[in-house]
């Protein structure tokens, strides 16, 4: 501890009379709200690490990373915009300031959003990596109890990132599945980086749903 003079106060106690108590140092508080919050942050990541884990990116994507990401005509800029993220990520939890990654298949969106992740996880945060499609049927399969757990432990995460939105033939049921978890995402004020091979001006609102579109680029 650290050694400091403990003054004490007089109290009112429960039976009338008044008693001296000591008052606890400033290093006590501050030691109790540091061992809280990191039992607050273990049982945070126990919560998510119990349904994810960054082998969701896939097998294609185990080994992206910024250094390998092979560069094409056009996306200079997202490499840019996704470098910056990382930088300014405590920034960016504070304000929810996520980022949308669109263009034609092949232009490295995925590769991106991989190695953001695993940036991001060395770092200590807690992130989700999901291929949106993989995650919609996951969600539609593991229905009830266990589909409100899988829902509530994204919404754990520091970060959440999903990939492909929008991408394959989606059903009604796939667009409810999605708005249901764009719902528990901006319900907890999650922040989120997505990639998509839509136009978000044109075809990715009536793909996704206009609720869902609306959670994704607020």
């Amino acid at each position: 501890m650290c050694r400091k003079e403990i003054k004490s106060i007089l109290v009112d106690w429960y039976d009338g009379s008044k008693r001296w108590c000591p008052v606890a140092c400033q290093c006590e508080i501050e030691l109790s709200i540091k061992l809280q919050r990191e039992m607050e942050e273990r049982e945070r990541r126990r919560r998510v690490q119990k349904y994810f884990s960054l082998a969701d990116v896939g097998e294609k994507l185990k080994d992206a990373s910024f250094k390998n990401w092979e560069q094409v005509p056009g996306s200079q800029m997202a490499f840019r915009e996704a470098v910056k993220f990382i930088k300014e990520i405590d920034q960016r939890l504070k304000t929810k300031e996520g980022i949308l990654f669109f263009g034609s298949p092949g232009n490295g969106k995925s590769h991106l959003a991989a190695a953001t992740a695993k940036a991001l996880d060395k770092k200590g945060y807690i992130v989700v990596f999901q291929n949106v499609p993989t995650f919609i049927r996951k969600v539609t399969e593991k229905f009830g109890e266990y589909e409100t757990k899988i829902l509530d432990a994204i919404s754990h995460a520091d970060v959440v990132i999903l990939d492909d939105v929008g991408s394959g033939a989606w059903t009604s049921i796939d667009r409810g599945k999605f708005e249901e978890i764009m719902e528990a995402l901006s319900f907890n004020n999650r922040l989120l980086m997505a990639t998509t091979n839509l136009s978000p001006e044109k075809e990715m609102e009536d793909v996704i749903g206009p609720r869902s579109f609306d959670r994704l680029i607020e």
